[in-house]
């Protein structure tokens, strides 16, 4: 895989509308740093592209973001909420597996390709907000938000 970027003003002369990077956390910062450094409401996000190496990661990763309270996971993901077409959907390509452990590459193209929308029948409709979430809690990794205007 590999990711494009380049400057938010060059962006503007690009054929397609861009996906900006107005956030960054690391996965060892508290869930909410995210939302702080982004200027994004969680309740805001549309989207959430949440590693699962282990499928178990994604109520990790829903605890964390605080989508959730602590313990609440496993009764959030239930009834659809999670699904494309649900309240939250969540890897919305099929992640590590159902694509191949690239280790977030393919959450970081996803998230991209939803802001941007360009992500075919997999597009959650008005996308401005994704939040992608690499690692887990004893393996390195971060936190993005992706937005389709930049800096808020």
């Amino acid at each position: 895989g590999a990711i494009v970027m380049t400057t938010a003003e060059r962006a503007k002369d690009l054929q397609h509308k861009p996906a900006y990077i107005t956030g960054f956390a690391s996965n060892n910062q508290p869930g909410n740093t995210i939302y702080d450094v982004s200027g994004v409401d969680r309740k805001d996000v549309q989207v959430a592209e949440l590693y699962e190496g282990v499928l178990q990661f994604i109520w990790y990763w829903l605890e964390k973001l605080e989508f959730c309270g602590k313990g609440e996971a496993h009764s959030f993901s239930q009834d659809g909420r999670i699904s494309l077409g649900g309240e939250l959907p969540i890897t919305t390509f099929g992640g590590s597996q159902g694509e191949g452990r690239l280790h977030g590459m393919g959450h970081i193209r996803e998230g991209a390709m939803q802001v941007m929308g360009r992500a075919g029948e997999r597009q959650v409709p008005n996308v401005e907000h994704c939040v992608v979430a690499v690692g887990f809690e004893w393996i390195a990794g971060y936190i993005l938000m992706l937005s389709s205007e930049q800096g808020l």
